[in-house]
């Protein structure tokens, strides 16, 4: 298995928002995308086998 973190990007805000509301938490694409102005370098995601 393979784990890399990276950076969350643009093009991964549908599918973080997707995880997250299976968690029960409220994100949505506008609250994703405001951290990302932010802080374009402090939001990360997880990756398994790329």
């Amino acid at each position: 298995m393979d784990l890399k973190i990276r950076e969350l990007g643009d093009a991964d805000i549908d599918f973080a928002v997707a995880q997250t509301a299976r968690e029960g938490w409220d994100n949505t694409v506008s609250t994703l995308r405001v951290s990302l102005s932010h802080d374009p370098e402090g939001c990360f995601i997880a990756e398994i086998d790329g």
